[in-house]
């Protein structure tokens, strides 16, 4: 999943961390990620993958975060479900109400497998 957003301040920035799922709530049902956060200059941007057995490949996986603003200050690129013509409404900032470190950390929920 791939996601842009935009940053107040100009800069650049990359973090990374990885991701544990549990599928149906079964801990022998696992699938773990990664994910890559940037901005660049006025750009933010999150990169979501995760790597399930063959066995899921029929099926469709929900993948939750925590919970914010996401559908007002990122707009989903891939998968591609519909055109995208327009910038997100908020803004992305170093500090204050949306800071980038909020973007950062929404994936950081549950345990390590």
């Amino acid at each position: 999943m791939i996601w842009l957003g935009r940053m107040s301040e100009v800069g650049v920035f990359a973090a990374g961390t990885r991701v544990w799922l549990y599928i149906d709530g079964d801990p022998d049902k696992r699938a773990e990620g990664v994910v890559a956060t940037f901005s660049l200059g006025n750009l933010a941007m999150q990169i979501v993958t995760c790597r399930f057995s063959t066995q899921y490949n029929s099926t469709t996986m929900q993948v939750k975060c925590f919970d914010g603003p996401w559908e007002d200050s990122l707009v989903s690129v891939w998968p591609p479900t519909v055109p995208v013509n327009r910038p997100p409404t908020l803004t992305f900032s170093l500090r204050g109400t949306l800071p980038f470190t909020r973007l950062r950390d929404r994936w950081k929920v549950g345990t390590a497998l």
